[in-house]
């Protein structure tokens, strides 16, 4: 596990910032965030997946892709999570829990914002902080969970999985 603070150069990350919290920017409702029926809804915006750019944007993502220089790419997907009155965990889980390559792929989660929601590793129960423009990388195959946030509007999180 790794964190790294002021991750990509302010101009690269306001680029992305300023992209993804537009009102014009294209966000999908999904009815669950860790499993299907689960009684949550987030909203997520798929860049990359199936071996496929899913995205319009996906150009924005280059300076990301360029400093965490993954082999292979295998699903990089946004989240926002909508204030709440409280603070909801939603549940252990990996990110590539039907994939083969979950053994070997890493996981990193660029925050877009500040606030204070948080993820939290399985192993060791670490919280790591929501802090804009901060990577978290661990190994794909950890269960984790992220939250919601009850003092700002929204979370946003860059998930990207890849193998290194």
């Amino acid at each position: 596990m790794k964190e790294i603070k002021n991750f990509l150069e302010e101009k690269d990350f306001s680029e992305l910032e300023n992209l993804m919290c537009r009102d014009w920017f294209p966000w999908y409702k999904n009815d669950s965030v860790v499993k299907k029926n689960d009684g949550h809804t987030q909203l997520t915006h798929t860049f990359y997946l199936h071996s496929l750019v899913q995205s319009d944007y996906f150009h924005v993502l280059n300076p990301i892709i360029n400093k965490i220089k993954p082999e292979f790419l295998l699903k990089i997907k946004a989240n926002l999570l909508l204030k709440n009155d409280k603070i909801i965990e939603h549940g252990m889980h990996v990110d590539m829990h039907n994939s083969k390559f979950c053994k070997y792929a890493t996981t990193s989660l660029l925050y877009l914002n500040t606030n204070n929601g948080y993820t939290v590793m399985k192993k060791g129960n670490k919280e790591i902080k929501s802090e804009r423009n901060k990577l978290f990388t661990f190994k794909a195959s950890e269960e984790h969970t992220g939250t919601t946030c009850t003092d700002k509007e929204y979370r946003i999180v860059l998930n990207l999985n890849y193998l290194k």
